[in-house]
């Protein structure tokens, strides 16, 4: 093989290598960029999880006043 043949080799290698490091910088950052949408939505997911534990205990609380109240009427009633 030639000198020059295998500069040419070496060239295009260099080239790939160079396009390689470059997507693999830009994957990177993307994958920075998705994780902190991910932690955001982590985040929001906890809050309305939150919320919607909250709002179940205070129908549970209700229901249980509820209860409670008819229960001491029907004992008033005896």
């Amino acid at each position: 093989m030639s000198t020059s043949r295998l500069q040419s080799d070496v060239d295009v290698l260099i080239f790939d290598f160079e396009n390689a490091n470059s997507t693999t910088r830009e994957i990177q950052k993307r994958s920075k960029q998705l994780e902190l949408i991910n932690l955001e939505f982590k985040s929001k997911l906890d809050e309305i999880e939150q919320t919607v534990l909250y709002d179940a205990s205070q129908r549970d609380n209700r229901n249980k006043a509820t209860e409670i109240f008819r229960l001491t009427h029907e004992l008033d009633k005896t």
